[in-house]
């Protein structure tokens, strides 16, 4: 069995690598100079540190038998759990339309959050935290142009389902063209579809004086 307080650093160590709820996003213009996958955690890694969490609270845990946690989701949001409803996959198609210093129209598809169904993703605290747009935060081709992005919701104001304000932390980036500001507003609909939009968000660097404003919808099936 393991000391207890050699757990509880292991435990700490742990936690100390997500994401804090209320903390800033990364810049966009970071992430884009990054190796791809290294801008958001990749499923794999978060479920082998989940995994190593639930190793770590069980050996530290008494020997009293306690009964298994219920893998059903709530229905209010906060606690969806991947996979406990028996509904449709969470791959999601972004439609994307920005206008102002570039302008963006198209498409492009992202399975990253394919481990919930559609309902479960809606009302995941855990999901939401970390964050939806290109695939694991690589920027992506729509329409012709490198685009980037992140919708996300610190988990101390999630909900589930509705609407949530200033929800881009990173801004936006087009071919490089970095964008960022308050403005934005996000609805995240019950069965895992929504959409956001963003207005005015200021240019830095080459597009110091220019705004771009934009919306991104998206379904989930």
């Amino acid at each position: 069995m393991q000391d207890p307080h050699a757990t509880q650093s292991l435990a700490e160590r742990l936690q100390s690598t997500l994401r804090q709820p209320d903390e800033p996003g990364p810049s966009l213009a970071a992430m884009n100079t990054t190796t791809p996958g290294t801008t958001r955690f990749s499923l794999t890694g978060i479920a082998m540190l989940a995994g190593l969490g639930l190793a770590l609270t069980a050996c530290s845990a008494s020997t009293t038998t306690t009964p298994p946690p219920t893998t059903s989701g709530t229905s209010n949001g906060g606690n969806g759990t991947p996979g406990s409803d028996g509904g449709q996959t969470a791959n999601l198609t972004f439609q994307v339309n920005f206008t102002g210093a570039d302008t963006v129209q198209g498409s492009f598809t992202s399975d990253e959050w394919q481990i919930y169904t559609c309902s479960d993703f809606a009302k995941s605290a855990f999901a939401w935290n970390l964050g939806t747009g290109p695939q694991e935060g690589v920027p992506t081709t729509v329409g012709g142009p490198l685009v980037n992005f992140l919708l996300s919701v610190p988990t101390s104001m999630f909900h589930g389902a509705g609407t949530y304000s200033d929800v881009m932390p990173a801004g936006v980036t087009t071919e490089g063209d970095d964008f960022s500001g308050s403005g934005s507003t996000m609805t995240i609909n019950s069965d895992g579809s929504g959409n956001a939009s963003f207005t005015s968000l200021p240019g830095s660097g080459t597009v110091s004086g220019q705004t771009e404003s934009g919306t991104v919808t998206w379904t989930c099936g």
